[in-house]
C-alpha cells in the first residue's frame, strides 16, 4: 500500500497575504512621490536610466492614472499568486517564491539607487523598512513551516529576481495603453 502525499506544507494562509500587501504599501510611496521626484531629479539621472525611466517617452510620459493602473496589474499578480499559496494550489508555494524572490532582490535596487544617486529615491523608504524586512520574515516562516526548503528558495528567487525588470516594463507598457 503506499501512502497518498497530502497537501504541500505551508504556513497559515494569512501570513502569506503579507507580500501583496508590502508590495501595495511599497509601490503606495513610489506613485506618491514619483511625479515630483521625476521633476526635480530627472536631469540629473544617467542617459540610459532617463531612457527607460524619463522624459524621453519613459515613465515620466505616462499619465499618473497609467502608472496606477501598471502598479494595479502587478498588484493582481501578487494577490492571485499569494492566493494560490495560501489555498495549497500546485505550484502556489513556488509561484510565491519567485515573487518573493524579485520582490525581495528589488528592494536591494531601491538602496542601491539611492547610495548611487546620493539621496532619497522613490520607493526608497519603504525598500528598507517594508520590502526587505518583510521578505525576510516571509522567508524564514517558509522555512520553518518546511514549505520552502533553502535551495529551491536560491533558485526560484533567481528566476523572480531576472524577472522583475522585464515585468515592471511589461506593466508599464500595459500602463501607458492604459493611461
Amino acid at each position: 500500500m503506499t501512502a497518498r502525499a497530502g497537501p504541500a506544507p505551508r504556513p497559515g494562509p494569512a501570513v502569506l497575504w503579507l507580500l501583496p500587501a508590502a508590495f501595495l504599501i511599497h509601490d503606495g510611496e513610489e506613485l506618491l512621490v514619483w511625479k515630483r521626484w521625476m521633476a526635480a531629479h530627472g536631469a540629473a539621472l544617467p542617459e540610459i536610466v532617463r531612457r527607460l525611466f524619463g522624459e524621453s517617452g519613459g515613465v515620466a510620459a505616462i499619465p499618473i492614472a497609467g502608472i496606477a493602473a501598471a502598479m494595479g496589474a502587478l498588484f493582481v499578480l501578487f494577490a492571485a499568486v499569494a492566493a494560490a499559496a495560501a489555498t495549497g494550489r500546485r505550484g502556489g508555494v513556488q509561484a510565491y517564491a519567485v515573487l518573493l524572490g524579485g520582490f525581495f532582490v528589488h528592494g536591494f535596487g531601491h538602496a542601491a539607487q539611492a547610495l548611487l544617486l546620493g539621496g532619497y529615491t522613490p520607493g526608497v523608504a519603504t525598500a528598507v523598512l517594508v520590502v526587505i524586512p518583510a521578505s525576510l520574515f516571509l522567508y524564514a516562516r517558509l522555512f520553518a513551516a518546511g514549505a520552502l526548503p533553502r535551495r529551491s528558495a536560491v533558485l526560484l528567487g533567481a528566476a523572480g529576481a531576472l524577472l522583475v525588470l522585464p515585468a515592471i516594463l511589461l506593466a508599464l507598457s500595459l500602463g501607458r495603453l492604459a493611461g
